[in-house]
């Protein structure tokens, strides 16, 4: 501005027309002052600089017809360019073509999508490309779509051209296409072509496209069903749904024998149990011949009665499982609260069917909740044996939820007073059990002894010692206070374990 205005300002400006006739010194005074002597030369120069400057930041010569580079409007420029292309000077026309001038802007767009539908076409085969498709920040999906838009203006080079790609110009051709692969990239994964009808796949609503091709299955061509059914396409998807379900049922009867299937059971990832209970709650709507097949292989059409008979299998379980019928209360089978339903069995023992307790009786159960409440401690007492190797259980322990210690005070009350029958006590007998709540804590007090000896090598245990919770040291303290009240039994046991009666003040030592 600074130039302009200093020419306006003198009254210099119409020196440009007559720059040849200025005197040399007042041609050197302008100069000096970078006076513009051809205005349009110079917004050429301009308008060249910021185009270099976009292509070094760009990569290309296509600028967006408004846009402005630093203020100045290049794609205005530009655009003027391209229309005084004829007109133009040799050399400017040169410096353009040496920076990459787009002479056509619309013709470099249209091979740069050919590109990427070329690169598409060799990565999957096919000019199929979805309509919001994207390679390389390029959107190829729209490209195609708008070349199927143009087709009857095309130049029939480029039809020519796209034509040789195999080009698809029937975009519902194309959609049924682009539907097609995706049913068969479904396939391939699945195994399968029983899509769910909200189901997308990679973004397309396949399941909606497979609802289609169902409905109009009658108006697609001879070609198109050809190729649905040799990619085993299901026609009719709740039939092949209730076949498959039905084959499931068949091998659960082969392997358990009958087709009381739990309702949580599944069944080679099937939900075998829930499509069981829905035959039985639409048996009215089920067609004779299905009716007649699930007859023929033994199903149970009333819920209750499945029911029991689920109960009922889960105890056979147990009975192979464990050898008797003394289930816990807390019990669960698989999920199924086998404790519970026992308990229901029991309560309605006398109204139940002969057929039913004659099952049960010969599976062994147990109809007297007392009785089955002997079995349960009795099975904890065997439990507790076991891993601690004696029955002198303390008072106030709990095994498995079972007050174990207050049941077996409780079996030598009733041993007291005649009130265990001689079955039981020969059981008790058997396991171990010490019917002398002294002896017993005397016997385990020995037992921890004797762990201590076979740690330590001898039975100089401190008085304030605790062997696994228990407080030995007091124990073996009592021992020596109260020899002589000894049996003679329990001082030969001591002394053969190496029992120290005179104990001897010495320092703790780390056990």
């Amino acid at each position: 501005m600074l130039k302009i205005n200093l020419s306006l300002e003198y009254g210099w400006a119409n020196r440009r027309a007559e720059a040849e006739n200025v005197p040399v010194i007042r041609r050197r005074e302008l100069d000096q002052l970078e006076f513009v002597w051809d205005p349009f030369d110079a917004d050429w120069e301009d308008g060249f600089r910021c185009l270099t400057v976009y292509r070094e930041r760009e990569g290309h010569c296509r600028v967006p017809a408004r846009h402005r580079e630093n203020g100045f409007p290049l794609g205005t420029w530009v655009s003027n360019k391209r229309k005084a292309k004829d007109s133009m000077r040799v050399d400017h026309r040169l410096r353009l073509n040496q920076l990459g001038f787009v002479w056509d802007p619309f013709q470099v767009d249209w091979e740069e999508g050919l590109r990427h539908l070329q690169n598409y076409r060799e990565r999957e085969g096919n000019c199929r490309v979805p309509y919001n498709y994207v390679q390389n920040h390029f959107k190829l999906g729209k490209w195609v779509t708008k070349q199927r838009q143009n087709t009857e203006v095309m130049p029939a080079i480029r039809r020519q051209r796209l034509e040789e790609l195999g080009f698809l110009w029937d975009p519902l051709a194309a959609d049924w296409e682009r539907g097609f692969s995706y049913l068969k990239a479904y396939k391939e994964r699945e195994g399968h072509c029983r899509v769910a009808g909200d189901h997308k796949e990679n973004g397309f609503r396949l399941g909606q496209w497979v609802g289609v091709q169902r409905a109009y299955n009658e108006n697609l061509s001879a070609e198109r069903r050809q190729r649905l059914d040799e990619l085993g396409f299901v026609w009719g998807p709740f039939e092949a749904d209730w076949q498959e379900a039905f084959s499931s049922l068949k091998a659960y009867k082969e392997r358990e024998g009958h087709c009381r299937v739990p309702h949580t059971h599944i069944e080679n990832d099937f939900q075998l149990g829930k499509w069981v209970t829905k035959q039985r709650s639409r048996r009215e709507a089920l067609s004779v011949e299905r009716q007649r097949r699930l007859d023929e292989l033994g199903f149970v059409w009333d819920a209750r009665e499945a029911a029991w008979e689920s109960g009922f299998s889960y105890m056979e379980i147990y009975k192979i499982q464990h050898g008797d019928c003394h289930v816990p209360m807390s019990y669960e089978e698989n999920g199924f609260r086998l404790g519970q339903w026992i308990g229901v069995q029991r309560k309605n023992g006398d109204i139940m069917s002969e057929e039913r307790r004659r099952r049960l009786g010969d599976l062994g159960f147990i109809w007297n909740s007392l009785e089955a409440d002997w079995e349960e401690c009795f099975s904890n007492l065997q439990v507790y044996k076991e891993r601690e190797g004696h029955c002198c259980v303390s008072g106030s322990h709990v095994e498995n939820g079972c007050r174990l210690g207050v049941w077996v005070d409780t079996q030598r009350q009733s041993k007291r007073k005649g009130r265990l029958s001689q079955e039981r006590i020969q059981r008790l007998d058997e396991l171990g059990f010490d019917w002398s709540p002294r002896s017993a804590a005397w016997e385990k007090g020995f037992s921890y002894l004797k762990l201590y000896q076979e740690r330590a090598g001898d039975c100089r245990v401190p008085q304030n010692h605790i062997e696994n919770g228990y407080p030995l040291g007091q124990w073996v303290n009592n021992q020596r206070q109260n020899k002589d009240g000894l049996s003679e039994e329990r001082l030969q046991i001591l002394n053969a374990l190496g029992f120290v009666w005179k104990a001897r003040r010495t320092r703790p030592r780390s056990l």
